[in-house]
Order: C-alpha cells, then sequence, then structure tokens
C-alpha cells in the first residue's frame, strides 16, 4: 500500500458524500480485481475500501453490492455495503491516476467497509495442522451462511460465471513468477 497525494481528497469526498469525514487515502497495489482499490480513512468511521472501477460495470457491481447487504442481512463475516454510484468528476481521477485503466473514463464505485487482515494463502502454512482445521472450520460455518441465499433465477450457473475468473487468475499467478 503506497500514499496516493495526487488524488483530490476535497473532490472525493464532494463527489461521495458518505466519506466526508475522510482525512486520508492509500492506493492498495495487490490483487486480480481490475477495480482500482484504495483505504479511505475516515475520522469517524474507521477504514473503508473504496473501489472504483469503469462505468460499464456498473450493473454488474450493484448487483454485487445488492448481494453483499444480502450476505450482511444473513451475518456472513464479509465487509459492509455502504455506498455505490457513480462519479461525475472526471479531473476526479486524471489528476492522480494519469495513464492507467481509469483514466478519461467515467467512473462508478462502491464503498464498503475495510476488513484487517492478510491474505490466507501467505498466512495459513505458519499455522499448525489444528490451527488450520479449526479456520477451515470457521469458514465453513461462514459458507453455510452464504448458502441460504437465493441467486435469482436469471442468475447464470456458477460454474459458467466464474470459470473465466478463476482462469484470470490463474493465468495472472503464473505470470508473477510465484511458480516453482
Amino acid at each position: 500500500m503506497t500514499s496516493f497525494p495526487d488524488i483530490d481528497l476535497e473532490s472525493l469526498k464532494a463527489s461521495i458524500p458518505f466519506i466526508k469525514s475522510a482525512v486520508g487515502i492509500d492506493k492498495i497495489n495487490k490483487g486480480y480485481s481490475t477495480d482500482a482499490k484504495y483505504i479511505v480513512h475516515s475520522s469517524n468511521q474507521g477504514k473503508l475500501l473504496l473501489r472504483t472501477f469503469d462505468l460499464d460495470q456498473y450493473a454488474s457491481k450493484q448487483a454485487e453490492f445488492d448481494i453483499l447487504k444480502s450476505m450482511d442481512d444473513l451475518g456472513v463475516n464479509c465487509s459492509k455495503p455502504l455506498d455505490v454510484g457513480k462519479l461525475t468528476d472526471k479531473e476526479l481521477f486524471n489528476k492522480g491516476l494519469k495513464n492507467t485503466v481509469h483514466a478519461d473514463s467515467d467512473k462508478g464505485y462502491m464503498l464498503v467497509t475495510y476488513i484487517e487482515g492478510n491474505d490466507a494463502s501467505e498466512e495459513l502454512p505458519a499455522y499448525s495442522a489444528d490451527v488450520q482445521h479449526e479456520i477451515g472450520a470457521e469458514a465453513g460455518k461462514e459458507l453455510l451462511k452464504m448458502h441460504q441465499y437465493k441467486a435469482p433465477p436469471n442468475v447464470a450457473p456458477w460454474n459458467d460465471r466464474k470459470t473465466p475468473k478463476h482462469l484470470r487468475y490463474v493465468d495472472e499467478y503464473m505470470k508473477s513468477g510465484q511458480v516453482g
């Protein structure tokens, strides 16, 4: 994570009223998502995760936001959805994001609570088999809650939707040089 001072925080706060108490923002340079991700530091809400995306993805991001609301209602331990919307100030990101996926395009955003932690793939190997088992059992309880959610009939089967995403993850992993 690096400081990202070129983004105009005051314009961001004006564009997203939910973060009017923000005192800082840090860019996250991790993950496989095409979204730009930032940790927003708020004086009264703690850390929030801001994801920005090209506006042509708005419908799918709205659906994702709605599913997060449903997960929250089911008591799933996940980021709490706070706000989703469209950014109208193109200069907001053009100042700090020249030559990136978002520069000079219409953008949307999603704001959720930030969950502190490290990547499980990096942390789990350091734990004993018993602790790993406990963590897996807790994950299974969360998964059981998630399975209470009924997908709408117009949603394509999981395999059809997720296989391209996971193939993209595998491709990125192979390119990362972490494969021995």
